[in-house]
């Protein structure tokens, strides 16, 4: 469900707030669970009625008058025609372009996959580009003392510096 951040600016809210100044927040509340239910469907033809929340303080009639009264939902308690076609196409719009364009990715990854050569690992598993695309350096990231040629393991205490007060043994 895709709102607009600016809804308690807009002039049918406001007029809800003038009309209902206690009650709004309510009225607010039921017009969101319509709202909610017409997204989920995907249909603006979802009533008031049809997608109430028991759980809301006032009777759905009481929250159909104020609504309709604000200007909020038509007279049948949907969401007016205009604020759907406004908001949700668009939104659907958008929505159907990210898809296609993921779509389109997707395929785009399964040909190269489907067109990479596959090597076999020392293990027999199958593996795509083995070895990196760039020419392995000679030059460590870290000095460590293999850097200086020598082929013995190097152990972390030999990385480290001395802790403080520490006496090394004398060979």
């Amino acid at each position: 469900m895709d709102v607009d951040t600016h809804w308690p600016y807009h002039r049918k809210v406001r007029k809800l707030q003038l009309l209902y100044p206690n009650e709004w927040p309510v009225y607010w509340a039921a017009y969101m669970v319509l709202l909610a239910e017409a997204w989920a469907t995907s249909s603006r033809h979802v009533n008031l009625e049809d997608a109430w929340c028991p759980a809301l303080p006032c009777s759905p009639t009481e929250a159909r008058d104020a609504l309709v009264a604000a200007g909020i939902t038509d007279r049948h308690w949907r969401i007016p025609t205009k604020s759907w076609d406004d908001w949700h196409g668009p939104v659907e719009a958008r929505f159907e372009a990210y898809r296609e364009r993921g779509r389109a990715g997707g395929l785009a990854s399964a040909e190269v996959r489907r067109t990479t050569v596959k090597h076999k690992s020392t293990n027999g598993a199958a593996q795509v580009n083995p070895h990196p695309p760039y020419p392995p350096t000679n030059q460590p990231t870290v000095p460590t003392p293999r850097a200086r040629g020598s082929n013995d393991p190097v152990r972390l205490r030999d990385l480290l510096p001395p802790p403080p007060g520490h006496k090394e043994a004398k060979a």
